[in-house]
């Protein structure tokens, strides 16, 4: 069965040390350590060239450079909900989705510490701008969501997929995190597209979604950033669709995104694990397979939101779109304007993308809200 995903999957620890030996003499690798590392660069180069799992390349790594991004970007990561995690019996981890880069990594840091398997991680091919990236990004267990394809080939695309998750999941009893929509949230509004959940039927041998996606022991997990890095980018492109205008997004500005993911401040950073779904799925009865989808999707929505960390600037730019929605302290809304004004100055980006931004912080504070109230 293996063979039949050769394209899109992960390297193995057979072919970590031949994969090491070649990514090792790109000189946009190393120049990426140089940037990393300083005067460390070539130690970790080294040590690098000793890989022969994908645990030793992750912790050799990987597990450094996040540390120092955790350290240096945020205000501190803290995660909940550990109790929930199947402890043996891998899952489907869908989360909601705010950074190309930061979601999976701090998904797979929480589930380290905790003494986990780490995941394998969903990637579009988009992103995979030059062989070497496609080498590195395989090396931390990622496999390969094809893009920009369309009608009878994205068909079979999707049902491989769909297949390689079952087979991961089922046979190699590997944990697999998805984003619960192609690309990130940009207004900040986390709900599950029922399309996903759809192709993650394809592969399961069952025509009844409910028996199908029950398989998948499918975790929710929410992901709640203080402050976001990319949010004017976020907001031009928002502000661009709503003016009727199509936007279509350059190499360039993917590696733009996921550069300043990184390096960007982001203030308190927070992972929910929730409980897995299955017996929510279970549960549902319909004979329109849509329905399930939808029903499936609400679930998820409803797990997601309720384990939203709701920090001041969520609150304040809730409050500042609609002042009886949501109650701020003075603080807050403060220290929220002064953001968003530096935020709009630093990338000399015209007064009207204020709302644009708001937008995106209000929206969790709202759909949290509506979590714990039931609506």
């Amino acid at each position: 069965m293996e063979h039949t995903f050769d394209n899109i999957r992960p390297y193995r620890d057979e072919e970590v040390a031949l994969a090491v030996s070649e990514l090792v003499q790109e000189a946009d690798f190393y120049r990426i350590l140089q940037f990393l590392y300083k005067e460390k660069a070539d130690q970790v180069l080294e040590n690098l060239k000793s890989a022969n799992s994908i645990m030793d390349f992750q912790v050799t790594f990987i597990k450094p450079v996040l540390e120092s991004m955790i350290k240096e970007t945020t205000n501190g990561v803290s995660f909940s909900g550990q109790e929930n995690l199947p402890r043996n019996k891998a899952c489907l981890f869908v989360s909601n989705h705010r950074d190309i880069v930061m979601d999976p990594a701090l998904v797979d840091y929480g589930l380290h510490l905790n003494g986990m398997d780490t995941v394998e991680i969903a990637i579009g091919s988009n992103l995979l701008i030059k062989p070497w990236i496609e080498m590195m990004v395989k090396l931390n267990r990622c496999f390969v969501v094809r893009r920009g394809v369309h009608g009878r080939e994205l068909l079979l695309s999707s049902k491989n997929m769909s297949s390689y998750i079952h087979d991961t999941i089922s046979n190699r009893n590997d944990h697999v995190w998805i984003a619960q929509r192609e690309g990130r949230a940009k207004d900040g509004d986390d709900r599950t597209h029922s399309g996903i959940l759809r192709m993650l039927n394809m592969g399961s041998g069952e025509k009844d979604p409910v028996k199908g996606l029950a398989k998948l022991n499918i975790v929710p997990i929410s992901i709640s950033y203080e402050f976001d890095p990319c949010d004017v980018l976020k907001a031009k492109e928002l502000a661009l669709k709503a003016s009727g205008k199509e936007f279509v997004k350059t190499q360039e500005e993917d590696l733009q995104s996921m550069a300043l993911g990184m390096s960007g401040y982001k203030g308190k950073v927070h992972i929910h694990y929730s409980k897995p779904i299955t017996e929510d799925i279970l549960r549902l009865k319909s004979d329109d397979p849509q329905e399930v989808y939808n029903d499936i999707a609400s679930v998820l929505d409803k797990a997601i939101h309720a384990g939203l960390r709701i920090f001041g600037s969520h609150k304040a730019a809730a409050a500042l779109l609609n002042p009886d929605a949501m109650d701020a302290s003075v603080d807050e809304i403060s220290e929220f304007r002064h953001y968003l004004s530096k935020q709009l100055s630093r990338y000399n980006a015209d007064e009207k993308l204020a709302e644009f931004v708001m937008l995106q912080y209000a929206n969790p504070a709202i759909n949290a809200g509506n979590a714990l109230t039931g609506n």
